[in-house]
């Protein structure tokens, strides 16, 4: 039950007008940063331009993406998030065409009956708007299970962009997780992270879990072969109650990073 109430809040983050904050504090900050390499290109020439977008989530990030005009392909393990992120962008006729009550089920910091009440509409956006010269598909499985095949495969060397927000820290090895991304750009082709480092796997016993600090994290990136091109803090909250009388905050790691 919890994994269906965490979705339903996603839903808010990624396909409501609530959302937007969210979406403007993460999501816009790499977009920005993909259009200042490949915003010079025609919309039709950025069907040229690969992106993968590992850990997509509900489909917003990688959508955004694609109705600008680059052919993308999102990635994402969870069946609850391909269940759902496969309805919206699919089985929608317009925005506003689904109503959800997101935040009737828990009756902690409320500052209304109204606001607990309260519903919202997904879509926002007419999904079914985006170039008809850009390709965009959603990929099921774990990511390095799924971009780690035989050497010389098509997943090889084979994108100019791999685009992540509050991706990394899912990972039970991260070093494979930039392995990985490193394996399936092009050689000077731009990896864009957002997000924090709140190790999914912590502590969980018979787990493996790898946990580095940003430092670690920022020397590591170096040593699999990246350039370093920018890092700053960006502070960010997830999926939140914008009615609450709580919200936590991320102080998110950006970073930029050309393969060599």
């Amino acid at each position: 039950m919890d994994k269906v109430l965490s979705t339903l809040r996603q839903c808010v983050r990624d396909w409501t007008d609530e959302g937007k904050a969210e979406r403007d504090s993460t999501y816009q900050i790499v977009i920005d940063e993909l259009m200042k390499r490949f915003g010079h290109l025609s919309v039709e020439e950025r069907a040229g331009i690969s992106v993968l977008v590992p850990g997509a989530g509900l489909g917003r990030l990688a959508w955004e993406i694609v109705s600008r005009g680059f052919t993308t392909q999102g990635n994402e393990f969870s069946f609850f998030m391909l269940l759902v992120s496969a309805f919206i962008l699919n089985n929608t006729e317009g925005p506003r065409d689904h109503i959800l009550f997101p935040w009737i089920h828990s009756f902690s910091n409320h500052t209304s009956t109204e606001n607990m009440l309260r519903p919202v509409y997904v879509p926002n956006v007419a999904t079914a708007d985006i170039p008809p010269t850009a390709g965009f598909s959603m990929v099921a499985g774990e990511f390095c299970s799924v971009y780690n095949s035989e050497p010389g495969t098509h997943d090889e060397h084979s994108r100019d962009a791999v685009v992540s927000c509050f991706f990394l820290d899912t990972a039970k090895n991260i070093v494979a997780y930039l392995e990985t991304i490193h394996r399936v750009l092009k050689p000077g082709g731009v990896f864009i992270n957002i997000g924090p480092l709140l190790y999914h796997w912590e502590g969980l016993s018979k787990e493996l879990s790898v946990e580095l600090t940003l430092d670690e994290l920022l020397l590591l990136i170096k040593q699999i072969g990246f350039d370093i091109v920018e890092e700053r803090r960006v502070d960010a909250s997830y999926a939140s109650n914008i009615s609450s009388m709580m919200e936590t905050r991320y102080r998110c790691s950006f970073f930029v990073c050309s393969k060599r």
